[in-house]
């Protein structure tokens, strides 16, 4: 059989160092997909994930390719609808996202896609965050080390930000960015297919 070729849409530099774990060696290319931001968001990584996929596997119709998207999420009050959280515009627009989890819980969710050939497996994993209840001068300060910038939810989790969250439900890969352990058992198996 013959050995099976991945190329992982992601710029990302820590979505590159998760992958690792994975055991399997991919190409990485950033792909300028529109990503969408309203709606379920669950439904949103996957869509996000699949269009990433979709645009690597035109260039590269050999390979199975990947795609990964993460948002951050809240529930939105007594509605029943959510709050998500895409990457920050600004400092002011971290400071929002920031203050909406200070003491609470929100959502990490990454959707994965994979295509190889006609197949599609497509996955999304996701983590409850707990944060810390801050003063504004932590947030400040935090905001200051400019981690946050082209962060989903405006926080990195594995730098600085880590200091801002009190405990993780699931995956802490995942809100780094790419469920690694599962994806790698996807790609384990359809391997193997």
């Amino acid at each position: 059989m013959a050995k099976m070729r991945f190329v992982f849409a992601t710029g990302s530099k820590q979505r590159r160092q998760l992958f690792a774990k994975t055991g399997f060696v991919a190409k990485f290319i950033a792909m300028n997909v529109r990503e969408k931001s309203k709606g379920d968001p669950r439904k949103l990584v996957a869509q996000n994930a699949h269009a990433k996929a979709i645009a690597a596997q035109k260039r590269f119709p050999s390979c199975a390719c990947i795609g990964a998207d993460t948002l951050v999420w809240q529930k939105n009050g007594r509605s029943r609808g959510w709050k998500v959280f895409g990457k920050p515009k600004g400092t002011k627009d971290a400071k929002r996202m920031l203050d909406a989890f200070n003491g609470k819980m929100h959502f990490v969710g990454t959707g994965i896609a994979i295509l190889n050939g006609g197949k599609c497996v497509e996955f999304c994993e996701i983590s409850k965050v707990y944060f810390k209840t801050l003063e504004e001068k932590q947030i400040l300060g935090y905001i200051k080390t400019n981690e946050w910038k082209n962060k989903a939810g405006s926080y990195a989790l594995q730098g600085k930000g880590r200091r801002l969250i009190s405990k993780i439900k699931g995956s802490r890969d995942n809100v780094i960015g790419l469920p690694a352990k599962e994806l790698a058992k996807r790609l384990r198996r359809m391997q193997k297919a």
